[in-house]
């Protein structure tokens, strides 16, 4: 894998809600190209996601075992609220976590440790799902952009 596609997969798997990124894991390293599943390991372990832990303690394949496809597909996200409490965020993922529309939660507080406010991204072609799914929100702190 070249540096730009290393550097354009690590993007997108950023981009992959937690649920998927565990999905992915269960796929395992012969549904990926060389590399791109040691990626989705380190998305996992930087989320910290308990399933890299048990993907590590089992044997990984030979290469040319794997296969040449990558399965995660481009999805271009929307920004649909901006989330500023943590009962909303959990409102907010329980509610997505019901559906299989894509999303994820990106971090706008300078200090990475802290996990709030973060931007509520979805995937663009799921927009109106996503909204039906998020009827009964009522913000605490947070501004729904729809």
């Amino acid at each position: 894998m070249n540096p730009e596609e290393k550097i354009r997969l690590q993007k997108q798997y950023a981009l992959v809600s937690d649920a998927q990124i565990l999905n992915m894991i269960k796929d395992g390293p012969s549904a990926y190209v060389e590399g791109a599943f040691a990626l989705v390991l380190e998305e996992a372990r930087r989320r910290r996601l308990e399933a890299s832990q048990e993907i590590d303690e089992q044997p990984a394949e030979p290469e040319e075992a794997q296969s040449s496809a990558c399965p995660a597909e481009a999805v271009t996200f929307l920004e649909l609220a901006v989330i500023n409490s943590l009962r909303d965020k959990e409102f907010v993922r329980s509610a997505l976590d019901a559906t299989d529309i894509a999303y994820n939660f990106l971090n706008l507080h300078i200090r990475k440790e802290l996990e709030l406010p973060a931007a509520l991204l979805v995937d663009q072609a799921r927009l109106e799902d996503a909204v039906k799914a998020l009827e009964g929100f009522v913000p605490e702190a947070s501004i729904p952009l729809w």
